[in-house]
């Protein structure tokens, strides 16, 4: 983690995370265990998971904040670039 997350880490009485593995990683920050608060994500990965698979198409599904260090752009123009590779086909 970042400067900016160890330093505001202990600052609420209260933080949320959203998995146990972050959980973790704040503890290693110094916050104690009882001022975290684990609320799974939203996103259902075993319900994804049991979906069929459909050879003829396919959809690219990003869940994520929409931050430099997540690298969304290069995705985007991976896709693009892929979408203009299998259209010439």
């Amino acid at each position: 983690m970042g400067y900016i997350e160890r330093l505001t880490a202990k600052l609420p009485n209260l933080i949320i995370s959203i998995s146990e593995f972050i959980k973790e990683e704040l503890k290693l920050l110094g916050v104690h265990e009882k001022k975290i608060k684990v609320v799974p994500n939203g996103v259902d990965y075993y319900r994804i998971e049991k979906v069929k698979r459909n050879n003829n198409s396919f959809d690219v599904i990003y869940v994520g904040r929409l931050i430099s260090h997540k690298n969304v752009d290069i995705l985007l123009r991976a896709i693009s670039r892929l979408k203009k590779k299998i259209s010439r086909y």
